[in-house]
C-alpha cells in the first residue's frame, strides 16, 4: 500500500491568480464543484484538502453508489479512486459515462493499488478523461484537475459555438 502524506502536513504553492472557485464567483459563475470519491479516510482527505486549499468546492463520498447518487447533482469533476468497497471505480466511471446527464463530467481517476500500464488503459479506454497513481504530488494533482476542467470548458464553449452557428443558419436560410 502505498503511503499517503498526512492531509495536516501537506505543503502546497498555490498556482498564479486567484483561485478557480473565487475566479468563478467575480464572475458571477457557480463555484467549480469536485466529487471526491475514496473509501480511504486519509487519501480522500489528502485529496480534499489539496482541492480546497486551491479554491475549489469538494463534495466526498466513500462508496461508489454514494458517487452515483452525488453525480445526480453535476459537480464540474470527479476524482475517483478504483478499489471501492461496493462497486469498483471502473464501473463506476461507465456507468457515469453510459448516462447522458453525466456523459460529459470529467472523470480522474486516483489509485494507489492499480498502478499498471494495463489499468490505466482500461480505466481511459472505459471512459476516464485522466488516470494518477499513488502516491501523487499536490500539484501534479491540481495541475491535472485544472486541465480536465480546461479541456471540459472548452467543449462546452464549441458546442455553443455550434449551437450559435446552426440557430443563425436557420435565420438565413429562412
Amino acid at each position: 500500500v502505498a503511503e499517503v502524506p498526512r492531509p495536516g502536513r501537506v505543503e502546497f504553492r498555490q498556482f498564479g491568480g486567484p483561485p478557480l472557485a473565487l475566479r468563478a464567483l467575480m464572475d458571477g459563475e457557480r463555484p467549480v464543484t469536485i466529487l471526491v470519491v475514496d473509501d480511504s479516510a486519509p487519501v480522500r482527505g489528502f485529496v480534499v484538502d489539496c482541492l480546497r486549499k486551491s479554491g475549489f468546492a469538494v463534495t466526498e463520498a466513500t462508496s461508489g453508489s454514494d458517487a452515483l447518487r452525488f453525480v445526480a447533482d453535476h459537480p464540474d469533476l470527479v476524482v475517483l479512486d478504483v478499489s471501492l468497497p461496493d462497486i469498483d471505480g471502473f464501473e463506476v466511471c461507465r456507468k457515469i459515462k453510459a448516462d447522458p446527464a453525466s456523459a460529459s463530467i470529467p472523470v480522474l481517476h486516483l489509485s494507489g493499488v492499480y498502478r499498471a500500464g494495463q489499468d490505466k488503459a482500461r480505466a481511459l479506454e472505459d471512459g476516464a478523461d485522466g488516470y494518477l497513481s499513488q502516491p501523487v504530488s499536490p500539484e501534479e494533482l491540481i495541475a491535472t484537475v485544472k486541465t480536465l476542467l480546461r479541456v471540459r470548458r472548452a467543449e462546452q464553449e464549441s458546442e455553443e459555438r455550434f449551437r450559435l452557428l446552426v440557430d443563425s443558419a436557420a435565420v438565413l436560410v429562412s
